[in-house]
């Protein structure tokens, strides 16, 4: 299913996939406590604190939008 895929950064594919961060209810970034407890340095900060609550980029079709469905299970991975 397409609707259950994201175009991502190779940087954010890679924490989404390790579920260090993911995307609420309104696709904004979502950190994970690991990164806040165990990633302090200033690269970890600019790249992942400093966007939390950013909306992502979402296609002009409704029909490509990530589905929440997906995404809920997703979150519920993440610390």
């Amino acid at each position: 299913d397409p609707r259950n895929g994201l175009c991502l950064s190779a940087t954010y594919d890679k924490a989404f996939d390790q579920h260090l961060i993911t995307l609420d209810e309104d696709y904004r970034l979502v950190v994970s406590t690991e990164i806040r407890e165990h990633y302090r340095n200033d690269h970890a900060k600019e790249l992942f604190e400093k966007r939390e609550g950013q909306m992502i980029w979402m296609p002009e079709r409704q029909d490509r939008k990530p589905l929440q469905v997906y995404l809920n299970e997703h979150r519920e991975k993440v610390g």
